[in-house]
Parts: C-alpha cells; structure tokens; sequence
C-alpha cells in the first residue's frame, strides 16, 4: 500500500470509519495518519461533517496527482514483486468468470505476459472462503460477510431482479415489492443468500406444485422459468453471464435490493505485487462497466 492509498480509500468512501475497515485500520489509526499528511502538506484534505468526510477544494485539487503517484508507486512494486511470484491464485465465481474475467486477463497479461494464473472457481461464497483459508488461492471475488483476519476492497454493487415467464401476471410490471410475488411458485437459484430482505422473502416462498427443484446452475432454473413453471431472483451480474431469452421478462424490485462484491485477501498477509495490480485493473474496469457500482 502506496504512501496515498489511504487518502484516495477515504475520499472513495467518503467515510473515515469505512476506509479503516477496507484496510484494516483502527479509526483512530487513519485519522492520525491523515492529520499527519495534512500537517506534511500544510492544507486541510477533507472536511468533518455528520454524513462523513469530504474533500476541500485543496482536496480535490491535489488527489489526481495522488492517484498518479499511487499508479506509478503500484506499477513498480508490481513489476518488482513480478520478478519473485510467477504465479497468481484467483478464486471466481461462475458469474464473474462469464463476464468481468476475460478483459481482466488480456489486460492483466498485457503487463505480466510471463505470470500464471490460476483461476478456482467455486458455486458458493462458503467454498471461496475455504479456499482462502486453506491457502489454496492468493485473493478472491466474494459476497458477505468476514471476519477480520481478512482484508476486502469493495469492487461492485449488484441489483437483484425478479425473473419471471413472459407470460406471468407480472411480466409487465416496471418493478414489484416483495409481497407481490407471496402467491406465485418460485424456483430458488444457486448459492448462498447473502442479503437479509431475501432470506424474509424466500421463507414466505412456495415451489411449484408437483415440482421439487435443487438445480446446480442459474441457466437451468432460468430455463425452467422461460418453461412457465415459476420466477426466481438472480443479480444482474448473473444475468449479464447467460444468453439472453426472449421467453422472460427482468424486473426489479421496489425498493431495490443489492449485494456486494468484494475482493478478499488474509489480512496478514497484503496483496503482493502481482495482485494488486489485478485489482486496480479490475477497479479501473469496472468504473465504465453498465455505468459504475454506485453507491
């Protein structure tokens, strides 16, 4: 982590509190250490307020010459750490896979052609978590959440949508609550719910009658959705992986609900060289993709 890592988290996050969570630091930890920047540079960088921090125009001013100063501190540790590590370990998901992946690689083997990567995909967050622990992959793509002997940058917000056969009753609603999906039998996609308005939602669920459904893969109750025999709930990520069908209607839910993608790594032991410039590749990609995160 470059000397300006913190102040770019603080300003990305607008919040003191959750930048010392992304990078593992104490709150006051990070306040000291930009109350020291503050003081080396001589101007105030950000204004306290009740909502969180923001930058002063001073601020503002100065965090493009930070982020070049991170990019070029991040490529020489990169292309320093390249020169120890030939191998890069990455735990996926079948969605992430499916989409962000192959622009990931051809830009990350632009800067490191003679590095391997391993790519380990699993169907549950669970698994990439146990695959963390065991050592068997450097960093990973997960959902939910950690504890503390674990270090995540959050990358992605995903909005969850309501899935249903065109010829539902609610094909040609431009959103749906909850409640309106109580009478209709739902297919349940793969994986663990990490986000608690589901987990309500699907315990007042029913499967379609005569019809018990544990499938493996979204394409296949995706499949039995366009079949007319129930709706399910997928993430738009999940959905931008699939061939589209023209035999289901996408809708969101009101309010919206979302889930967070993250990229983990042992706290104890920082993203090498390597891996950190897969990150801020995977960062700087993602800030045009379908429009950005959000927040």
């Amino acid at each position: 982590m470059g000397k300006y890592e913190p102040i770019l988290r603080i300003a990305e996050l607008g919040s003191l509190t959750r930048a010392a969570e992304s990078l593992g630091y104490s709150q006051s930890s990070l306040s000291h250490l930009t109350a020291n920047l503050e003081k080396e540079l001589g101007v105030k960088l950000f204004r306290r307020e009740r909502q969180g921090v923001t930058l002063t125009p001073a601020g503002e001013e100065l965090l493009d010459i930070m982020e070049e100063i991170e990019a070029k501190e991040n490529k020489l540790r990169a292309a320093a750490a390249a020169q120890q590590s030939s191998t890069l370990r990455i735990g996926t998901l079948p969605s992430i896979t499916a989409t962000w992946l192959p622009a990931l690689l051809e830009q990350f083997y632009a800067q490191f052609p003679h590095t391997t990567v391993q790519l380990i995909e699993r169907d549950s967050y669970d698994e990439l978590l146990t695959c963390l622990q065991r050592e068997e992959v450097d960093c990973a793509f997960y959902v939910g959440s950690h504890s503390p002997a674990w270090s995540a940058v959050p990358l992605w917000r995903d909005e969850y949508v309501v899935v249903v056969p065109r010829s539902h009753p609610l094909a040609q609603r431009a959103e749906v609550r909850m409640e309106d999906l109580y009478p209709y039998p739902f297919l349940p996609s793969p994986g663990r719910v990490e986000v608690s308005p589901l987990a309500h939602l699907y315990r007042r669920l029913s499967p379609p009658e005569r019809l018990s459904a544990h499938l493996s893969t979204d394409a296949g109750v995706l499949r039995l959705v366009a079949s007319g025999f129930g709706f399910t709930v997928v993430s738009r990520l999940i959905l931008a992986g699939l061939p589209p069908s023209q035999r289901v209607a996408v809708i969101p839910f009101a309010p919206a609900v979302y889930r967070t993608i993250l990229f983990l790594s042992p706290a104890a032991a920082p993203f090498n060289g390597v891996a950190q410039t897969f990150l801020r590749l995977t960062k700087a990609y993602l800030k045009p993709w379908q429009g950005g995160p959000g927040e």
